[in-house]
């Protein structure tokens, strides 16, 4: 009997023995529960994200515009500068509104490079049209001055109206432009003009008739308006002066460029 007991006891498992690993089965299950409960709340978080992007997305999106917006305070300047304006004819009612006011005695306007639309007389220059807007707004043509300019970019207009400066070093300028461009041209002036020259300019941004810096999202225009600005802006910050802003290239030389570039 001793014999028998002893051999059934050698014959049970002990219990470190007993412990078998658990079964492939049960492993993924713990691996699929693991992750459910990751997308459970991963979907959570991003449905809580989503709604407060919708309750607080008006002061968010206005925020974001606003980085693109710079706007100074207005004194009493020689001239006011119309570097463009938001969908045409927005500097020009702008400009006038400033010299009505006693707060710019003169209008400085830029003719750059003439487009092929302009040479071949199907578009008129922007000499043409900024005296056609101003003298339809009542504007003494006198009061206004025409700045050449080589190429149709925003650095050579810059460096235009710096030389215009250094030729007034009394002078003070307002300058007219887009809303959502107007902290890019101010990045350009810091970098293209003595800090003399670009601290005599002031910003005087101008809003899009469809749309501004509260409502851009709204309309189409103003999402490409904004992520346009964004684009112009960080190419200016990171990148600077395009190679291709000094001139603008004839048919002739562009034909060549395409050629050498791709082959006959």
């Amino acid at each position: 009997m001793r014999q028998l007991s002893d051999l059934r006891q050698e014959e049970r498992p002990s219990a470190d023995t007993r412990r078998e690993p658990a079964p492939a089965a049960q492993r993924h299950d713990r691996w699929a529960d693991r992750w459910k409960r990751r997308i459970r709340r991963g979907f959570l978080a991003a449905l809580v994200a989503a709604l407060a992007l919708y309750v607080f997305h008006a002061p968010l999106f206005t925020g974001l515009a606003c980085l693109l917006v710079l706007d100074q305070p207005l004194q009493k300047s020689h001239a006011v500068a119309i570097l463009g304006g938001a969908d045409g004819d927005g500097a020009y009612d702008e400009a006038v509104r400033l010299y009505d006011a006693g707060i710019v005695s003169q209008v400085l306007v830029f003719q750059g490079s003439p487009s092929r639309l302009t040479r071949l007389g199907l578009y008129p220059t922007a000499e043409e049209e900024a005296l056609r807007e101003l003298g339809e707004r009542r504007l003494p043509l006198e009061k206004v001055t025409v700045l050449r300019v080589e190429g149709g970019f925003a650095w050579n207009h810059v460096r235009r109206l710096g030389e215009w400066l250094r030729e007034n070093p009394e002078a003070h300028v307002i300058a007219v432009c887009d809303a959502f461009g107007s902290r890019k041209r101010a990045l350009i002036c810091s970098r293209a003009l003595e800090e003399q020259e670009s601290g005599r300019i002031r910003w005087r941004p101008i809003s899009d008739r469809r749309f501004d810096a509260t409502n851009w999202w709204r309309a189409k225009q103003g999402v490409l308006a904004f992520a346009d600005g964004y684009v112009r802006l960080t190419q200016a910050a990171l990148c600077g002066e395009p190679p291709y802003a000094t001139t603008q290239c004839t048919t002739e030389e562009y034909e060549r460029r395409l050629y050498d570039h791709w082959g006959r």
